[in-house]
C-alpha cells in the first residue's frame, strides 16, 4: 500500500486545510512532536556535585514514567487494532472502543506521548522540554475535546463514558 492510499485510509483528505477530519491536528502533533526532540536541554539544576540518592530517584521516576508511556502506547494500539487513525476524527467505519487500557483512560495514546515526553524531562532535568511537556498537554487537552465532540455525535454511549474514564491521566484527569 503507498503512502497516499495509507493516508486515505485512514481518513485524510486531499483538501486537509479545512480540517473536516482534524487534518491539521493531526499535522500539528506532528511539528510539535519535532520540536521537542530539536529543543535544546537546558538544565533545571546543575548536575555536578549532585548527591546520588537524588540521581537515582530522578532515573527511577524517569523509568517508570518511560515504562508507563509504553504500556498506553501498545495497549491503546492493540485495543484500537482497525480503527486506528492519526485524526482525531473517527474512522467513518469505526467502532466505540471502551476496553482494554480504554477502561483506565480515554485517550491512551495522546497519555503515552505526554509521559514519554515527561520521563525524557526528567531524565535529563531539562527545564525547557519541562515547559515543552506543558505545552503538549494543553495541546492534547484541547485536541481531545474535539476529538470527543467528534465522538459523542457518532457513539451514543460515549456521554457514559466520558463520565467514568478520566481524559489523559488515570484517577487525576
Amino acid at each position: 500500500m503507498n503512502l497516499i492510499n495509507q493516508l486515505e485510509a485512514w481518513g485524510f483528505s486531499f483538501q486537509w486545510w479545512r480540517g473536516a477530519r482534524g487534518e491539521y491536528w493531526a499535522i500539528s502533533q506532528m511539528l510539535l512532536l519535532m520540536t521537542f526532540v530539536l529543543i535544546p536541554i537546558y538544565p533545571a539544576f546543575p548536575r555536578t556535585n549532585q548527591p546520588s540518592i537524588l540521581t537515582g530517584l530522578t532515573w527511577g521516576i524517569a523509568g517508570l514514567l518511560g515504562l508507563m508511556s509504553l504500556w498506553f502506547l501498545l495497549g491503546g494500539l492493540k485495543a484500537l487494532g482497525s480503527n486506528i487513525t492519526p485524526l482525531p476524527h473517527p474512522k467513518d467505519d469505526g467502532s466505540f472502543v471502551n476496553q482494554g487500557v480504554y477502561g483506565i483512560v480515554r485517550h491512551p495514546l495522546y497519555s503515552s506521548i505526554i509521559m514519554g515526553t515527561s520521563a525524557y524531562s526528567c531524565w535529563q532535568w531539562s527545564f525547557s522540554h519541562g515547559l515543552a511537556v506543558v505545552g503538549l498537554v494543553l495541546f492534547f487537552d484541547i485536541k481531545a475535546r474535539k476529538e470527543e465532540a467528534w465522538l459523542r455525535d457518532k457513539f451514543p454511549d460515549y456521554d457514559a463514558y466520558q463520565g467514568q474514564v478520566k481524559k489523559l491521566i488515570s484517577f487525576i484527569y
